[in-house]
């Protein structure tokens, strides 16, 4: 059996996430039913993201900022290192935010397909 979803539902949905209260990153309210786990697992894993490449780019930037201001030492290459380090470690985080919020989809979606004739 194979389920197919009306692309008039992936329209309805889209305006939706994109102006999700405020947040346009928050867009549990936009999901509901079984999705909505799988969105607040996207939301949380994506705010973890976040952190390590907010982190990361503060890290890089002052280590910059400290090898450009002196001589590049060990202090600013072991901050522009733990930086792009950090950074490194939130691109897989951020894929795994996008498979939460496509299984998310996926599963707010499955309730308006239709089976083909």
């Amino acid at each position: 059996m194979r389920l197919s979803a009306p692309s008039p539902i992936v329209r309805r949905i889209a305006p939706r996430i994109a102006s999700a209260g405020g947040d346009a990153r928050d867009y549990r309210s936009c999901v509901d039913g079984e999705g909505r786990s799988a969105a607040q697992a996207a939301v949380r894993t994506r705010r973890w993201g976040a952190l390590f490449t907010d982190v990361g780019l503060a890290l890089l930037l002052t280590g910059a900022v400290s090898a450009a201001t002196q001589d590049l030492d060990e202090t600013s290459a072991t901050l522009m290192l733990a930086g792009a380090a950090s950074v490194g470690v939130s691109v897989p985080i951020q894929f795994l935010a996008d498979r939460h919020l496509a299984r998310a989809v996926w599963q707010h979606n499955a309730r308006y397909a239709v089976e083909p004739r």
